[in-house]
């Protein structure tokens, strides 16, 4: 029997006027700014992207990579909550602290419980007092596990000034990564990256990788935003 093709969903672009990059690299710039503590790169992405999915993926990154201890849920809340961008920035992730190896061990229970688990995983984070995105279900698990080890801790902010998007961040999960054929880069959150990111700040320093990202180039970024669709491109 015949079965139609499912017409396939429109890249939503957000458009500076001279140039035109994906919602999803947007996104992933966010993402990654977090991750390496550049607060330049979540101002730029600020402007582009609405308040609530900045703060849902800021949510996502506090377990993601910050892993902030419990008793700074507050606190922390407070900052994605203003978007004290430095104030994240300055925070150490789980690399830094030296867990990302047994963050990464916990990979299969993790994704088995946010697949089959997901009522049980929102009622620990409500028990905490904070909501959490669905895709956050596996790795807010994981700082469950591990939130007797963690110790939190401060690390220098990137104070690179933005001069455009990274290509480093430009990885799978984004329209632009997906057209040059780049898959996994030295930014992405797969699990086996994150043990890799984790060895090389033990070993290199947070600097060794700013300046691999600051170092592969740029989509360049000028003018006003506005937001459209492909379909008008």
């Amino acid at each position: 029997m015949f079965t139609p093709h499912k017409a396939s969903k429109p890249v939503k672009m957000i458009d500076g006027y001279s140039e035109s990059y994906s919602e999803s690299l947007w996104k992933s710039l966010v993402v990654k700014s977090l991750r390496i503590g550049w607060p330049a790169g979540l101002y730029e992405a600020s402007r582009r992207l609405n308040k609530s999915t900045m703060k849902s993926l800021l949510i996502c990154g506090l377990f993601e990579d910050v892993f902030p201890p419990a008793e700074e849920f507050q606190e922390v809340m407070d900052e994605i909550n203003r978007f004290d961008f430095e104030a994240l920035c300055a925070r150490e992730t789980h690399h830094g602290q030296g867990l990302a190896d047994r963050f990464c061990d916990l990979e299969d229970e993790a994704v088995y419980a946010a697949r089959n688990h997901k009522p049980d995983i929102w009622a620990m984070a409500n028990k905490c007092g904070i909501w959490i995105p669905p895709r956050a279900l596996n790795v807010f698990y994981t700082w469950y596990k591990l939130r007797s080890n963690i110790v939190g801790g401060k690390r220098e902010i990137d104070p690179t000034p933005f001069t455009g998007i990274p290509k480093v961040m430009a990885d799978s999960h984004t329209y632009e990564g997906k057209k040059m054929g780049q898959g996994i880069t030295l930014l992405s959150g797969h699990y086996s990256q994150h043990r890799e990111i984790g060895r090389l700040v033990q070993e290199k320093g947070w600097q060794w990788i700013r300046d691999q990202v600051h170092n592969s180039g740029v989509f360049e970024v000028k003018g006003i935003p506005k937001q459209t669709s492909i379909l008008d491109l």
